[in-house]
């Protein structure tokens, strides 16, 4: 009995050993504490175990340092690229036109924002469908355009403007079973269809000359007003500098057309009877003032619906956002001139 609990302890002794390395090496899978000891055989495991910790804790921090320099340069340029699109977008028409005396360029930079408006609109306002939306967007947009070119009249992109909502729901059937989030995915293609159908505005300031000259007060209002949104830290501060850019750049536009001897002609289209009781001068400026208010409006109202102010969005977001205010800053204007024109 005594040899054979003898031979039993020296058996255990040589087996326990390679159960330990077993468990080291399992304890270094597993990252378990307290399991190493203080032989060389213990020591190997728990030094491949840090190295793998180490190894494993230095790529995450490399990744989230990525990640980090990633969110810095998306945050704060993308603000600045919505900026850069609405200005292009208006330089165009504020320079190119003038420059070559064609409807083409403002039909190009109308185009331009459509398209733009098209690819990152699902990203912008976070649409369920993407391609629905931007179908949606480029068949009512560019028939709208078609439109108003052959026809030479803005009413005529109404029809356009009808079939968004038809537009949308056919592209909301092909989507597969189940449709999930249904409504707000037909909603936000349709207010993207109106988007780009309000745009086309643009191409019918420039069909004479008096006409002309609004849209490039317009155009230079957009350029000015999205410079001013830009400043500040705080939505408040955005909205208020865009106001008083937009005013100040409403006056010197009116003071430039005064010495130049235009604000008769001017005022001739839009609150031509309205404006009789007063002096051309003040009326002009006043009518400039109203314009540059509702561009203001208009860019504010899209910064603080669509803004970066609570989430981070893609750069495709952020430039359709941009072509968003360049497209909607021209309803006012219209508005203003064609109902200014029958007063």
């Amino acid at each position: 009995m005594c040899d054979y609990l003898k031979v039993r302890e020296d058996s255990d002794s040589q087996e326990n050993p390679v159960n330990d390395l077993e468990k080291l090496r399992r304890a270094s899978r597993l990252a378990t504490p307290g399991l190493t000891g203080a032989t060389s055989s213990d020591t190997k495991p728990s030094r491949l175990s840090r190295n793998l910790r180490d190894a494993r804790d230095s790529q995450r921090r490399r990744g989230t340092m990525r990640a980090g320099r990633m969110d810095r340069i998306l945050s704060i340029p993308a603000q600045y690229l919505s900026a850069t699109v609405a200005i292009l977008l208006a330089a165009i028409v504020l320079i190119g036109y003038p420059l070559f005396e064609v409807r083409d360029v403002v039909t190009f930079a109308v185009v331009a924002g459509i398209l733009v408006l098209a690819h990152g609109w699902a990203d912008l306002v976070r649409a369920p469908a993407k391609y629905m939306s931007a179908v949606t967007i480029l068949l009512t947009g560019l028939l709208a355009v078609v439109a108003v070119r052959l026809t030479d009249d803005y009413a005529w992109a109404t029809v356009a403007l009808g079939l968004v909502v038809l537009i949308a729901a056919i592209m909301e059937m092909t989507r597969p079973l189940p449709r999930a989030n249904l409504v707000q995915s037909l909603s936000s293609s349709a207010f993207g269809g109106f988007v780009a159908v309000t745009g086309v505005a643009w191409i019918t300031l420039c069909r004479s000359e008096l006409w002309a000259a609004i849209m490039m007060t317009a155009a230079s209002l957009v350029i000015v007003t999205v410079i001013g949104n830009q400043l500040g830290r705080t939505v408040r501060a955005n909205a208020l500098w865009a106001f008083v850019f937009a005013v100040a750049a409403s006056v010197a536009a009116s003071l430039i057309a005064i010495s130049m001897g235009r604000p008769a002609g001017v005022l001739s289209i839009t609150f031509g009877r309205l404006v009789g009781s007063t002096s051309a001068e003040v009326s002009l400026v006043a009518v400039s003032v109203l314009m540059g208010l509702g561009v203001a409006a208009v860019v504010v109202i899209v910064d603080v619906l669509f803004g970066e102010h609570e989430r981070r969005i893609s750069e495709a977001g952020a430039l359709a956002r941009g072509a968003a205010k360049f497209l909607l800053a021209v309803m006012p204007i219209y508005v203003i001139a064609r109902v200014g024109a029958l007063l």
